[in-house]
């Protein structure tokens, strides 16, 4: 992709692995982009850029973790989707689903650890891209955390500390980029 900046383009290999909801600021559609094969030049270009836009956010530390999760939309009797996280981070979480979830859907979320299950609240804010999806695999879904009192963070905070290294995953989570 060639991106068009005030100081001349810049072209990089990428990849849309994920489709939002609607943009709140000047319509379209959100997408996440992998940018793949970037140089340490080009990422820097794109953090410059991203910088003078004024649109950079502060990073989150993603944290690969590979963890059985039940999943179910809020509000919903039926029995709830069994996935498995790909990271995790303090704002949310990447989760590989059986089935898809449309971006907005608020859900509750469950997650092991060593005392009692924590079930925390979310909204799926992404959804992998059509493109990117394997036919019979499970969909990756992007959850923000909502409603994250202290006591889940500090919950959620010593879950990850504890985890045995062998809980990353070989591959998921969410691709460099988005």
């Amino acid at each position: 992709m060639i991106l068009q900046t005030d100081q001349g383009s810049l072209g990089v290999e990428g990849k849309v692995v994920w489709v939002g909801g609607p943009a709140a600021v000047g319509g379209g559609t959100l997408h996440g982009v992998a940018f793949l094969d970037a140089t340490p030049e080009q990422l820097r270009a794109l953090w410059a850029l991203i910088a003078r836009k004024g649109q950079a956010r502060q990073a989150a530390v993603r944290v690969p973790v590979k963890l059985a999760v039940l999943c179910r939309p809020k509000g919903d009797a039926g029995p709830p989707l069994q996935g498995e996280t790909g990271d995790v981070s303090r704002e949310g979480l990447s989760v590989h689903l059986p089935q898809l979830l449309p971006s907005a859907t608020p859900i509750e979320i469950t997650l092991p650890t060593r005392q009692d299950p924590l079930t925390l609240e979310a909204r799926v804010v992404w959804v992998e891209s059509p493109e990117a999806r394997t036919p019979g695999q499970p969909i990756r879904h992007g959850l923000r955390f909502t409603n994250l009192s202290w006591a889940h963070e500090l919950t959620l905070g010593l879950l990850l500390a504890e985890l045995p290294a062998e809980t990353a995953p070989k591959e998921g989570g969410r691709p460099h980029g988005q």
